[in-house]
């Protein structure tokens, strides 16, 4: 039972994360990685035109660090090339991604445990007993998601969605604005946050492993509403991210207050911007980075 289920578990599609780590063979000029501000808010398509290059985003909603590492190193360890990486970032991915609702995905990457790499993101972001059970008893892990890894999903063909491929992994936003925004007023806070080890750690490893793959590395941020983020912006985290990139000499385009989008008009929420902000901003990164890529 162990063995069918080992066997099979890889081929199921779940969502964009598991058609990433499984696909075979493929070559890109760059892929982009990050969390939702990724996921939505880069037009692959848009970019593509305006460097007349081949990519996929790659981003997905939720992702922290860890998984933005694992779903890189699973895609090229899979036999799939890029020449370029582009990685999103922003000030509160140094925080402790524990204060998110479910910072590391496991379901995803169950199948890939046993990997070295992988069993060690694993034993960073699960209680260790856990650890210890699904790589023992590897029936038990797909039990305990057993609304992914379900007997009659191992059997039968799971399609990937074409949509997926089709818009090269960007999900557009149907929305133009999310009820309530913007607030009238946002609070200013002097408060800082702590800069959280791991965060740095994995983005580290992002770079090690573009480096040894002979990888482009370089990371942007994307817009934030400029009320908002002044508002919570705690100094002592952007100061970290820039003293990481001067630290390690990393190509870095930081737009989170660029004035182009200092109005509310281009976002869906405070940190999220709509279809159309999507646009304009993915044509301006085009631009501003389009010399830096390798061709």
């Amino acid at each position: 039972m162990n063995f069918f289920y080992e066997k099979k578990a890889k081929d199921i599609y779940i969502d964009k994360p598991s058609f990433i780590i499984s696909c075979k063979g493929l070559n890109f000029d760059y892929l982009v990685g990050g969390s939702s501000r990724v996921e939505n808010n880069f037009n692959t398509a848009c970019f593509d035109s305006v460097c007349h290059l081949n990519g996929f985003n790659i981003g997905y909603s939720g992702s922290a660090m860890c998984q933005n590492y694992l779903t890189l190193y699973l895609f090229l360890k899979n036999g799939n090339k890029t020449k370029n990486y582009l990685q999103q970032v922003e000030d509160r991915f140094l925080i402790n991604p524990k204060v998110f609702t479910y910072p590391f995905q496991d379901y995803f990457f169950m199948p890939y445990i046993g990997d070295s790499i992988v069993d060690e993101c694993y034993k960073h972001c699960v209680p260790s007993y856990k650890f210890f059970i699904w790589k023992n008893i590897p029936f038990l892990k797909y039990m305990e998601f057993k609304n992914y890894y379900a007997l009659n999903n191992l059997i039968k063909i799971t399609k990937v969605d074409s949509g997926l491929i089709k818009s090269k992994g960007y999900s557009k936003l149907k929305m133009k604005h999310k009820k309530n925004f913007p607030l009238k007023s946002y609070e200013r806070s002097s408060l800082e946050e702590s800069v959280d080890s791991i965060n740095i750690f994995y983005l580290d490893k992002i770079k090690e492993l573009c480096k040894e793959n002979n990888i482009n590395f370089i990371i942007y941020s994307s817009p934030i509403y400029k009320e908002s983020y002044l508002g919570y912006k705690p100094k002592n985290l952007h100061n970290a991210l820039l003293n990481y990139v001067s630290v390690n000499k990393i190509q870095y385009f930081d737009f989170m207050t660029d004035e182009k989008y200092s109005g509310s008009d281009f976002f869906l929420d405070e940190t999220h911007l709509n279809a159309e902000g999507t646009d304009v901003f993915t044509k301006q990164l085009a631009d501003t980075i389009k010399n830096y890529l390798q061709k």
